[in-house]
């Protein structure tokens, strides 16, 4: 980030106390840019300005040993008049459609240009907490991407597609009359960028499979029989392709599902014992519990092993009833399934009641067990962007 605000004439150090002070942040195709190079891919074009979004308000500050009270928007309008940046009337307009009309609740845009042509934009929106802000309301993944000021990185709502270059459409713009996202769509398609399928929800935060490139990795040399396909398939290979690509293990086999194929094939087989409540049968007939169940379509987990427990009976119906081990890559390669999703144990059946929607550590357990701030902060981030951009779209898939 330094060099790039060099270039810009900004020196970086007041800046970032400047951003980290009014909580502001630099977001979108510039942040994007500098993203990609962080994590050493070229970004396929070079960012025409710089978008500062900061909030409505008039902020307390210290400065020379006395408090103050200012706009965040006096405030950098002070700090860039300083560098030799002058106002334009670019979008005193309020008709004009590049900001205005296509997000929500931006109050004023001002446009600052220095003598060499370079441009800082400052937005400014009526909204308490830009990153739920950026989440909720800006077009497309990619862009919801921004500096982190306090650690000098540059971070993405969405690494698990943004590193490979693939953009989701928030379904909250996609229908915008002006067509507007249909045009951004096509500006970052001819930078690289291509439109994929949103990952599947997840109940904290998604399993990044980043392991998968070790070499050290215990899954590279298992084949897995992909059942829709009837065709056996590599797993690192299978596992890459998609979010939505998981795996079962059984005794020695391993079986590649689509989870949400899985999910809707297992759904039309669901039965319904007085002693257990719901159960659902995998297409070879191993019968799991409904938390199970809905934990096959959640993302948190790429790996699930069935171990067999008992086998139930009601009249001439019989089921053999498995426990479920749930995985994330790291956590099969270190041998240790933090979540299981067992099977009752076995209860006359009047003191028995039906169990009709998943227990509260269904939750994924976290990792670590003392958890920091940073990555809590981080699991309610992305929890929040599943539950706020994908919902609508992954259920309706």
């Amino acid at each position: 980030m330094e060099a790039f605000l060099a270039s810009y004439c900004i020196p970086f150090q007041e800046f970032r106390e400047l951003m980290m002070s009014t909580n502001s942040l630099v977001a979108g195709s510039s942040a994007l840019a500098l993203y990609m190079k962080q994590i050493g891919q070229e970004p396929g074009f070079v960012p025409n300005d710089i978008d500062i979004w900061m909030e409505d308000n008039n902020s307390i500050f210290l400065q020379n040993g006395h408090y103050n009270q200012r706009s965040n928007v006096s405030r950098f309008y002070q700090f860039l008049t300083e560098k030799g940046y002058h106002a334009t009337p670019k979008f005193a307009n309020r008709d004009n459609p590049d900001y205005y009309d296509t997000l929500h609740l931006i109050k004023n845009i001002y446009s600052m240009i220095n003598p060499a042509g370079k441009e800082i934009q400052l937005i400014v929106v009526s909204y308490s907490g830009l990153l739920h802000y950026i989440t909720k309301y800006f077009d497309l993944t990619i862009c919801m991407t921004w500096w982190d000021a306090m650690y000098d990185q540059f971070k993405t709502v969405q690494p698990e597609t943004t590193n490979q270059r693939i953009m989701l459409a928030n379904p909250e713009r996609i229908h915008d009359p002006s067509n507007r996202i249909q045009e951004r769509i096509t500006k970052y398609t001819a930078r690289g960028f291509n439109v994929g399928v949103p990952p599947p929800l997840c109940a904290a935060i998604m399993d990044d499979r980043v392991e998968l490139d070790d070499v050290s990795c215990t899954l590279k040399d298992i084949t897995a029989f992909d059942v829709w396909a009837y065709d056996d398939v590599n797993v690192i290979e299978f596992l890459k392709a998609s979010p939505w690509n998981m795996l079962l293990k059984i005794g020695t086999q391993w079986q590649a599902f689509h989870r949400k194929h899985l999910y809707d094939f297992m759904k039309s087989r669901r039965t319904h014992f007085a002693e257990v409540g719901d159960v659902y049968d995998t297409p070879h007939n191993q019968t799991v519990t409904v938390d199970a169940f809905n934990v096959l379509l959640m993302g948190d987990y790429t790996i699930f092993e069935l171990e067999q427990r008992y086998t139930i009976t009601q009249g001439t119906l019989q089921k053999t009833l498995y426990d479920v081990h749930c995985y994330t890559v790291r956590e099969w390669n270190e041998g240790n399934s933090e979540v299981t999703l067992a099977v009752p144990d076995r209860q006359p059946p009047r003191n028995m009641q039906p169990r009709s929607s998943p227990p509260s550590n269904v939750q994924r357990q976290l990792v670590f067990d003392e958890v920091d701030e940073d990555y809590e902060r981080e699991r309610q981030e992305a929890a929040l962007f599943q539950q706020l951009i994908f919902d609508q779209i992954a259920q309706g898939r």
